[in-house]
């Protein structure tokens, strides 16, 4: 699915997603590497609520959920992973 970039605020609960780009500053970027987010990170979001925080398990580091906040999942382009 190469070109149907979609947020990470935006995919389905469960399914996995590629990490493909950060549209966001350099304290952002910073910010996301920190936690263990980083570009071509596979992804699953585990929850949509309609308010707090979202959370995510990214596989390709095996890390527990990590708790983002929707505005910094908005800046997350992923794409599904076939």
């Amino acid at each position: 699915m190469t070109g149907n970039l979609l947020s990470l605020y935006d995919v389905d609960e469960d399914r996995e997603v590629r990490v493909v780009d950060i549209v966001s500053g350099r304290e952002a970027k910073r910010r996301l590497m920190s936690i263990g987010i980083k570009y071509s990170d596979i992804l699953i979001k585990l929850n949509s609520p309609s308010w707090g925080a979202l959370l995510v398990k990214n596989i390709s580091t095996g890390s527990t959920k990590i708790a983002l906040g929707r505005n910094l999942a908005k800046k997350i382009m992923v794409e599904y992973v076939a």
